[in-house]
């Protein structure tokens, strides 16, 4: 998944050289949970994702974009998954006249 085809509401903001932060943009910026994730570049092994919140993703990952591209993935299963289920309804049966 490009990073310019993802949802308006995780953002990618680099914070210094070798520092970044996934803020969720449904989240007022006063609330805590406004930042979903702290980022930190390692030359030798990637990028390391500090996860702020109950997200079951790994904590390691090649480089920023997969850590952000691995969160919406996971974040649209999950709102998949509360969509509720339409159950037809039908009317109830008519007595047989006696």
């Amino acid at each position: 998944m490009a990073t310019d085809d993802l949802p308006t509401r995780y953002a990618l903001r680099r914070v210094d050289g070798l520092t970044w932060v996934i803020r969720d943009d449904e989240v007022p910026a006063s609330d805590p949970r406004h930042v979903v994730a702290r980022i930190t570049h390692d030359e030798q092994t990637g990028v390391g994702v500090e996860w702020l919140g109950d997200f079951p993703l790994p904590d390691r990952y090649l480089t920023v974009e997969f850590a952000l591209d691995d969160l919406v993935r996971w974040t649209r299963r999950r709102e998949a998954w509360s969509q509720p289920v339409p159950i037809p309804h039908m009317p109830p049966r008519q007595a047989a006249a006696r």
